[in-house]
């Protein structure tokens, strides 16, 4: 009995060092994944794409999950929007369905796929170089912020324009930011918050596009803009 108790004990510490050395392993692949996503990865999963016609092409080759072709004039924003069954799912899936490190810009999957809401919140991954979301690091110099107030939506083939108005720096614990079904004043809180800020015209919807400020940060940097159907 003596001895088969020893067993039990060793074999329980056995398992407690392995479950320590398989979390700790774990924690070291997803810290060097989320490192070598902000520093090296490139989108290079949507070729940059200048001209409507490439963009149509572009298009044909998506997966029914595109909702809205984004574009922030001035910047190099210009790429598919994906929505999947949850928030994780294009984290590191291209447009095309492939596993990609550098993921897709993607809507909130809470959020309607027409971008109906009064709120719509449109993720990416903040990329070296001005890649994804990593552009949006230039909205925090003021003359940039200024020259660049603009963009459009295509969804569906149909042209909305974006009024950009704020650039907000937050956290990822933020529920008026990243709770689109919350109820409350996102207005105040954008003014409250912002870097650059003019005050917006308040028609059509809310929309931000949101990525992390730096590797394993709970920091985040928010475009925000008003989505207004053209005339």
């Amino acid at each position: 009995m003596y001895k088969f108790i020893r067993f039990l004990e060793k074999l329980e510490d056995k398992t407690v060092d392995f479950i320590f050395l398989l979390v700790f392993l774990i924690g070291i692949y997803f810290t060097a994944d989320s490192i070598y996503v902000f520093y090296n990865s490139r989108a290079l999963n949507v070729k940059a794409v200048h001209t409507m016609e490439e963009i149509e092409e572009v298009k044909q080759q998506l997966t029914e999950d595109f909702v809205a072709w984004l574009t922030i004039d001035g910047t190099t924003i210009n790429y598919p929007i994906m929505q999947g069954s949850d928030n994780a799912e294009y984290l590191n899936k291209d447009p095309y369905g492939n596993y990609a490190l550098a993921g897709s810009v993607f809507l909130d999957s809470r959020n309607a796929g027409d971008f109906t809401d009064d709120y719509n919140l449109v993720y990416g991954h903040h990329m070296s170089g001005g890649y994804m979301f990593g552009a949006l690091d230039d909205f925090e110099n003021k003359e940039f912020f200024d020259a660049h107030l603009t963009g459009t939506l295509d969804i569906d083939g149909v042209i909305y324009d974006l009024k950009i108005f704020a650039y907000v720096r937050t956290t990822a614990s933020e529920d008026l930011i990243f709770d689109v079904e919350k109820k409350g004043d996102r207005f105040t809180y954008i003014k409250n918050h912002s870097v650059c800020y003019i005050e917006p015209d308040r028609k059509g919807v809310l929309m931000i596009c949101s990525t992390c400020r730096s590797p394993l940060s709970m920091d985040r940097n928010c475009l925000c803009m008003m989505l207004v159907p053209r005339n």
